[in-house]
């Protein structure tokens, strides 16, 4: 048996194309002729095949016209034919996918949709999608709707977003998985999309009305919203739609009747935030300080249920370390566990409960601040073996690499790092001397500049820091004079300082915190249970929480929430 018999086949048929032998039609794209086999064009192509048995002239002709299409791009297809190779790049792939979808070349529809599934970004999805729907690609639209969702709260403020069909809008703001923050921000989009030509559009804005939750939006996000309406009958048909949605309920309420659809009073699926509380160390007023143990737990706490689950365990137990979210993608940095600082990274994928190893750090860090900005990861400071230190080390997932990206003004520690307009913050923390913070510094990722903010009113380190409507919170931790710390404080972003806020009701440091639909969640952490000690005597010992508390900055009230399975502090917290 001969294995490459069919190889050597279609190469000589090639060199036959190749050489224009025993070519029996001619087919003419644009301003160009192409010769070729009717029979190898009717075996590779039904759309040819349908042709030379239609029995009408083409079955005879001499020369056939294909129209709208791209001679280089048939030229492309017609080489496929002939040797099963396509060459597929940025600039012929839409032109080829289309061509390959008219011909019914299933195997180039195929390879153009992993191509442009591969290359989906925030510039071209919308486009993408709507391309992929005209050719009835349903995997690649598909994919492109996943990415739509995934980064809709970008997407709704650019240009091409306030240019969509109105079905499409329509259908967009409809989706149960919507990766929003709140209700309000779909409402938003949808006026801004109404008010980008608002003579035209206003007869769409009862299609858009009912795609929004109006029941879960806060009184106060509807009226700031009406207040920066500038059209005066949309805002009217709005506030009247807000009004009779109201009305409908109040009487569904008397009548015992469900007369409301049951989502329309519930979050999105994608917006029912869960915090996912990773890793930490669980100690004991009953144990040894070295008996402390260090963890590869993940728990997950649905802020709708109130209810936790267990998810799958890190590869590696840590505690000290940074977790972010990424894509969709949790990522767990540095740490360290029995007093060995790590360097490794792991990502974990929520769709599929899994973890797997990315590239590691330049250099071992626990105790680091870790944040996204710019669609990288940013690694600030922390222990490197026995220094304290200042570098700060950028992830790009397009190169897959940690890089050195510039040197902190300040060694620091067990600080709060977050962003927030673009802009990185660095709260609190222990400097090289272990003197605890209370300054602030502002880090631009792009143009590498820090700058001194407002300094806290408390030193913290050890603290839970969070970001919630442009207001910056540190809460509690601890400090030499005073140990735990229960006291909380907020800085609005551009104002005079930091301002106080109510206390937790508990004292915990080292707790891990999240914002999550205009709330604060704070969990865990550990109090020493000498009241007369801090944290540098250690003959005392401290004793990890399970304990949770949510704050409400609109009453400026704390709540207690639902235990933890597991206390832990120096755990890391993440929203998904």
């Amino acid at each position: 048996m001969v294995l490459n018999y069919s190889e050597r086949f279609l190469e000589s048929l090639y060199h036959l194309w190749e050489d224009e032998v025993f070519c029996d039609i001619r087919i003419r794209v644009g301003d160009q002729i192409f010769q070729a086999h009717r029979i190898v064009l009717s075996a590779g192509c039904d759309y040819f095949k349908a042709m030379f048995e239609c029995g009408l002239m083409e079955q005879k002709a001499d020369c056939i016209e294909i129209h709208d299409m791209d001679p280089l791009v048939f030229k492309n297809l017609l080489n496929f034919l002939y040797t099963g190779k396509v060459y597929i790049k940025e600039d012929n792939c839409q032109d080829l996918l289309a061509a390959a979808n008219m011909f019914g070349l299933q195997e180039i529809i195929d390879l153009c949709c992993v191509f442009l599934k591969q290359k989906l970004h925030r510039e071209n999805c919308l486009g993408i999608y709507q391309f992929a729907e005209t050719l009835a690609c349903e995997e690649l639209k598909m994919d492109a709707e996943k990415f739509i969702n995934n980064h809709f709260l970008h997407l709704s403020k650019v240009e091409e977003f306030t240019c969509l069909p109105v079905d499409l809008l329509v259908k967009l703001l409809r989706s149960e998985y919507l990766c929003i923050e709140e209700e309000h921000q779909v409402l938003q989009a949808g006026l801004n999309w109404v008010l980008h030509d608002p003579s035209s559009r206003r007869k769409y804005i009862f299609d858009i009305l009912h795609q929004v939750r109006i029941p879960i939006i806060p009184e106060k996000q509807l009226s700031d919203i009406l207040d920066t309406c500038n059209d005066l009958s949309t805002k009217v048909v709005i506030q009247k739609f807000v009004q009779d949605f109201r009305l409908e309920r109040q009487v569904s309420l008397k009548l015992h009747q469900n007369r409301i659809k049951p989502h329309m009073l519930n979050p999105r699926k994608s917006a029912r935030k869960n915090i996912f509380v990773i890793g930490g160390n669980k100690q004991s007023d009953e144990w040894r300080w070295s008996d402390g143990v260090t963890v590869p737990t993940v728990e997950k706490f649905d802020t709708l249920t109130m209810d936790w689950t267990n998810m799958s365990d890190m590869q590696f137990p840590r505690s000290s370390h940074g977790a972010v979210v990424l894509n969709g993608q949790i990522y767990v940095v540095g740490g360290e566990n029995d007093s060995l600082i790590c360097d490794n990274v792991e990502c974990y994928d929520p769709a599929a409960d899994k973890w797997s190893s990315l590239p590691c750090l330049n250099y071992p860090r626990c105790g680091l601040g870790l944040c996204v900005a710019n669609e990288c990861i940013y690694a600030f400071g922390g222990w490197v073996g026995e220094e304290l230190g200042d570098s700060v080390e950028k992830y790009d997932p397009e190169t897959n690499k940690w890089i050195i990206d510039c040197i902190m003004p300040t060694p620091r520690h067990a600080m709060g790092v977050l962003e927030c307009g673009g802009l990185i913050y660095l709260i609190g923390g222990l400097d090289a001397d272990e003197t605890d913070l209370t300054s602030v510094d502002s880090f631009n990722p792009v143009t590498k500049e820090w700058q001194q903010l407002p300094h806290l009113k408390v030193e913290r380190s050890h603290l839970g820091v969070a970001v919630l409507d442009r207001v910056l919170y540190a809460i509690g931790g601890l400090n030499h004079s005073e140990g735990d710390l229960m006291s909380a404080e907020r800085y609005v972003l551009d104002s005079d300082g930091w301002e106080e806020i109510a206390p937790l009701s508990d004292k915990r440091s080292a707790p891990c915190m999240a914002a999550v639909n205009s709330h604060l969640y704070v969990i865990g952490g550990q109090k020493w249970t000498d009241r007369f000690s801090s944290y540098r005597h250690y003959c005392s010992n401290p004793v990890t929480l399970d304990s949770m508390e949510c704050y409400d900055p609109r009453t400026d009230v704390w709540s207690k929430l639902p235990y933890m399975p597991m206390d832990r502090c120096r755990a890391a917290a993440v929203v998904l």
